[in-house]
């Protein structure tokens, strides 16, 4: 019994894993966080138990059962993840690395409990080392796996990175199994215990260090980005705001020519010279200078939108904005910059593309109810798109983020890709939704946050 019971504790090391797996995707499971716990538990637990008297039944390492069983929780572990396959790998296989080294540590720090122990599994010392160590690698890890790793998966410029990034815990894992002494006498020898130790300390704070690193990196970059847009915006509230500087000083010329264009037309008319009246008035007609147009009472939607009316005009795009908005709005000003800017940037290139007659674009936003925004705008495009059935964006096999077409938003050149992946990135952030529909020419986005 005490021999199963110390297999056990062994075992208990998956029962870690888990929770080093399971903290980052906590919001990304397929099922409710309690019913994953509960039946993730189960099943581990069953399996610990199974393991144990497995290996104490016919005499053999714990590693000969959880190694081959490796594969099968990463495949349920894909199963219950709603996430991309490499940001899954990258999660698991960090815990994998985090487990393996507080085992590897083990076998260092309580190589003394095991010079005496004549059996396969770890003495009650050493298990308890083990437990304490991933108890503390709980606390140590917590902002790492709870804040800075799903942080980083937010980012969709992000998205290539983790195919390759992942690979990088399943080495260390390998690794730390490699080093991992095969029997204590080989370690309590010399200094080899103490330098071993001082050593493999560092293994940790290495790896603590690359994902605060990440993090602030990833920080700084964000600012950057904020602060770029923030530019962008001035640029375009600027001119906008040159327009109405443009519109008030040719106004007020004319006011102050006012009274004499009266008199000279009151002239005229006394005289009955209507051939010059008619002629003055036209005259005066065509100096009067066009009114800008306000597209909605909300700033800085109406310079992003106003902006990209002007080019669109420019083009001879047929543009339509119906803006229901009122001035203070329950979002961040920066968030609807980028989801108006992007889509009404790609909308604008494809229209350009079709022939003059057929080029239409069309923006309609309203709010619901206090809280909530709807947001539609449907562009003419010219060949053929296809909608991805599981990311609901365009296909492209060309593209690098698997979002684009031919002749359409052609992946990182273009842009539209990376566009739309930004917007739908934001307003999954904000709790809405969005639906893209490409039919009979009309490419058309829907968005409700």
């Amino acid at each position: 019994m005490n021999l199963l019971f110390r297999y056990f504790l062994e075992f208990i090391v998956v029962m870690f894993a888990a929770v080093y797996a399971y903290i980052p995707v906590r919001k990304n499971l397929r099922f409710s966080a309690a019913a994953t716990c509960i039946t993730s538990a189960s099943v581990l637990v069953v399996f610990c138990i199974i393991g144990a008297y497995v290996c104490s039944r016919y005499g053999i390492s714990s590693n000969r059962i959880i190694i081959p069983a490796l594969p099968v929780f990463l495949l349920l572990y894909i199963l219950v993840v709603r996430m991309p396959v490499s940001e899954k790998f990258f999660c698991f296989f960090t815990a994998t690395m985090l487990s393996g080294f507080c085992t590897m540590y083990t076998h260092y720090v309580g190589a003394t409990f095991e010079l005496s122990n004549s059996d396969l599994p770890f003495t009650l010392n050493s298990s308890a080392i083990c437990i304490g160590m991933n108890l503390v690698f709980i606390l140590v890890f917590f902002r790492p796996l709870f804040v800075w790793i799903p942080g980083m998966f937010r980012e969709d410029f992000l998205d290539g990175v983790w195919n390759k990034v992942f690979i990088l815990p399943l080495a260390m894992t390998v690794f730390f199994l490699w080093i991992t002494p095969l029997k204590a006498s080989n370690v309590v020898v010399a200094r080899t215990q103490i330098i071993g130790i001082v050593l493999i300390t560092f293994f940790p704070l290495i790896i603590w260090g690359m994902f605060y690193i990440s993090w602030r990196m990833l920080q700084r970059y964000k600012k950057y980005t904020e602060i770029r847009g923030e530019k962008e915006l001035l640029v375009i509230e600027k001119k906008r705001y040159e327009r109405f500087m443009d519109y008030h000083e040719k106004t007020k010329r004319i006011r102050h020519d006012f009274r004499q264009y009266i008199l000279l037309l009151k002239k005229y008319a006394d005289e009955g010279d209507l051939d010059s009246l008619k002629k003055k008035v036209e005259s005066i007609h065509e100096s009067l200078p066009d009114t800008p147009e306000k597209v909605c009472a909300q700033p800085a939607i109406d310079a992003v939108c106003g902006y990209y009316k002007e080019i669109a005009a420019a083009n001879n795009i047929a543009v339509s904005f119906i803006i229901s908005l009122p001035h203070e709005l329950p979002f961040d000003d920066m968030d609807l910059c980028s989801i108006f800017g992007n889509l009404l940037e790609n909308a604008v290139r494809e229209c350009e593309k079709a022939p003059v007659e057929d080029r239409r674009l069309t923006v309609v936003s309203k709010m619901i109810s206090d809280e909530m925004m709807g947001i539609s705008i449907e562009n003419t495009y010219i060949g053929e798109i296809r909608i991805d059935a599981v990311s609901g964006l365009p296909v492209s096999g060309k593209t690098a983020h698997g979002i684009g077409r031919t002749g359409y938003g052609n992946g990182v050149s273009s842009g539209h890709g990376i566009g739309l992946i930004s917007v739908r990135t934001i307003v999954e952030r904000l709790g809405g939704n969005m639906i893209v529909s490409a039919e009979k020419g009309v490419f058309t986005v829907n968005i409700l946050i």
